[in-house]
């Protein structure tokens, strides 16, 4: 079960694999260049795969999280979004999963 202000969904397996997935990507990106952002640089990142699109948004201390899981045959759609610094910590703690 995720959630955030107003949504929440229960995923599947699968599900939480593909986020877990991108958001990896999306965090590896965003430290490859936070230390070299200026405190008041704004930074955006996307990142798309399979059924799963998902950003960061914000400067190099603090971020946003949104994603958007998109239906297959039969399936549902989702789409949510964590503000900071509830991103980071909803991050971490779908990384700690052993899925």
């Amino acid at each position: 079960m995720i959630g955030g202000e107003g949504w929440a969904a229960e995923l599947t397996t699968e599900e939480a694999l593909q986020l877990r997935r991108v958001v990896t990507s999306l965090l590896e990106q965003r430290e490859a260049i936070a230390s070299g952002l200026m405190a008041e640089e704004l930074i955006s990142l996307e990142c798309e795969r399979d059924c799963c699109w998902m950003s960061i948004e914000g400067n190099r201390g603090e971020w946003s999280l949104r994603f958007v899981l998109s239906p297959g045959a039969w399936q549902r759609g989702i789409e949510g979004q964590w503000p900071p610094p509830a991103s980071a910590a909803w991050a971490e703690a779908l990384l700690a999963l052993p899925l």
